[in-house]
């Protein structure tokens, strides 16, 4: 199951300075499989999948951007984004359960992912054919498997 929803407003007008900014939300259920082989005969087996755990993820962001065009051919961006990602994982097969247990670790775990990216980029339009850009920006995106296991 998953949900995503993005909310973006702009800017209109036809002036120098120009702008966007927007909401962006995911809610998203994903269950690991696992292949178990079953033998069925001398060198033959079967795969068994398992679903044996449900990761969930819950993700927001917030950001906006500011263009101001110094004139047709030069612009400058500036902009800003925060994200924060709430995973869960929770272990369903009784015997990895009772292994990560064994190892004192839970077989529900959270973790949460924040972080704030700016971004700066300055354009130049020698020509229609042509563009010569400076970007200077911090991403961040979470893995999908990464949790904590303390």
């Amino acid at each position: 199951m998953q949900r995503n929803e993005e909310l973006r407003l702009a800017s209109t007008g036809e002036g120098a300075w120009q702008w966007r900014a927007g909401l962006f939300y995911l809610n998203a259920e994903h269950d690991q499989v696992t292949d178990i082989l079953i033998p069925t005969g001398p060198g033959m087996f079967n795969p068994l999948r398992v679903a044996d755990a449900l990761k969930t993820s819950r993700q927001w962001a917030v950001f906006g951007e500011a263009h101001y065009s110094f004139n047709e051919r030069v612009r400058a961006t500036v902009g800003v984004r925060y994200f924060e990602d709430e995973r869960e994982q929770d272990t369903r097969l009784p015997s990895a359960i009772s292994a990560l247990e064994a190892f004192g670790v839970s077989p529900s775990r959270a973790i949460t992912f924040d972080d704030v990216s700016p971004r700066f980029n300055l354009s130049y339009q020698p020509s229609d054919a042509g563009m010569l850009y400076l970007n200077v920006a911090k991403g961040f995106r979470s893995g999908f498997h990464q949790f904590d296991t303390a």
